[in-house]
């Protein structure tokens, strides 16, 4: 079971990535696929203090966190993805 799951997630892998890389090459953006060594965060600074970093793992989750975060922001909101 273990190998059939193994294979089915890196399929699936594999099909959303060619679908972000069809719609970023239609943007002209397909260098936002390539990271640097060591991944994208490399060599970046930790969050400042004050901040927090909750992970959120599909869009069930996170919308709904999303559109709370910016019902309650008081001057703006900044996305990254």
């Amino acid at each position: 079971m273990e190998a059939v799951d193994q294979a089915l997630g890196e399929r699936l892998e594999r099909i959303v990535a060619a679908r972000h890389r069809r719609r970023l090459r239609s943007a002209g953006q397909l260098e936002a696929l390539k990271a640097p060594a060591g991944g994208w965060a490399a060599g970046e600074p930790p969050p400042r203090p004050g901040n927090r970093i909750k992970l959120l793992i599909d869009g069930s989750e996170a919308l709904p966190a999303i559109v709370h975060e910016i019902e309650c922001a008081r001057s703006r909101v900044w996305l990254a993805g």
